[in-house]
């Protein structure tokens, strides 16, 4: 499958609504407002008000324990035409959704069409993050040109997977977005696999051997961030030196890190302070690591250390730390 975006450029995972009320429930209305057959039947109105609390507790027990999340299939594909077709498949959406499949109807010329499966079971499309205003789950987006789907990807796709909801998208290192409040589930990035706990992303593991690690062949200037904090990077300057900057470090927590590796076979990579303005260190095809942080001063300001900085052979121990 291919993941070729960012989390900042993808939909929120959404917050599940709040489960009914089991104890407002009616003989002849559920807690969603639906009026049942159950009251004007056979049954007392005491049995037909336990049977709507008893499919109001199994909806809040079923459909609200876990998010919205794409079960299995739903899968788009490339055409000829602006009807995107969908595969059968499985989605929860307060409850199992089980789609037959069939197609979508998206715009032309727009290079991130955004394709969501509502509870109802019908398709629908965005050309923003917004989802639709019924309850719905993101399945995948499209591009289309000249009267064509040219590419579909799955970028950001909620997967409901082992209990939880996991997804993968194109970040480099942690993702930078800003997850709806309610949210618990997994991001696998290029670096590794970071778990947002309802308030923060915290890593787990890293893709390769549980090390953090992501790689960026660079023709311009490269701008680090807080979401970069843990990682090493393996970096190749190309078509003439390239230059990285820092963080502003008054933006950043004491004991962010990062390790550089100058990864290609020429060129420098030139290490400056946020503002572009003063160089740090040069990393070289010979001298190609480094490793900085940042600390609190004893202004209690969040500093990186002092001083010139040395980059080192790699993988020399120490020989790297500024």
């Amino acid at each position: 499958m291919s993941y070729v975006y960012t989390s900042a450029q993808l939909p929120l995972i959404q917050a599940v609504p709040a489960p009914p009320s089991i104890s407002a429930c009616t003989n002849t209305t559920t807690t969603n407002g639906t009026t049942t057959a159950i009251g004007s039947g056979p049954f007392p109105n005491e049995i037909a008000q336990s049977l709507n609390q008893f499919m109001a507790n199994t909806a809040g027990a079923f459909g609200y324990s876990g998010g919205f999340c794409v079960c299995n299939g739903l899968q788009l594909s490339t055409g000829a035409s602006l009807n995107l077709a969908v595969g059968a498949g499985n989605a929860s959406i307060l409850g199992l959704v089980q789609y037959g499949g069939g197609t979508v109807v998206v715009p032309d010329n727009t290079s991130l069409v955004f394709i969501w499966l509502e509870q109802s079971g019908v398709l629908a499309s965005t050309a923003t993050t917004t989802p639709p205003t019924t309850n719905c789950v993101y399945i995948g987006n499209c591009t289309t040109l000249s009267g064509a789907v040219t590419a579909v990807d799955y970028s950001g796709v909620p997967y409901g997977w082992n209990g939880g909801i996991v997804r993968f998208t194109n970040d480099r290192s942690a993702p930078a977005d800003s997850p709806n409040a309610g949210t618990i589930y997994h991001t696998v990035t290029q670096a590794g696999t970071y778990h947002f706990n309802g308030s923060v992303y915290n890593a787990l593991s890293g893709v390769t051997n549980g090390s953090l690690q992501w790689s960026a062949t660079i023709t311009t200037t490269l701008q680090l961030t807080l979401q970069d904090s843990g990682t090493t990077a393996y970096i190749i300057p190309s078509g003439g030196n390239q230059t990285v900057l820092l963080p502003n470090p008054a933006t950043l927590p004491a004991g962010w890190s990062i390790t550089l590796i100058h990864n290609g076979t020429s060129n420098s990579l030139i290490l400056k302070d946020y503002s572009n303005t003063t160089t740090l260190a040069t990393l070289t095809t010979t001298n190609v690591s480094l490793m900085t942080y940042t600390y609190k001063n004893t202004s209690g300001n969040t500093v990186f250390p002092g001083g010139s900085w040395t980059a080192g052979p790699f993988p020399t121990p120490g020989a790297a730390i500024a």
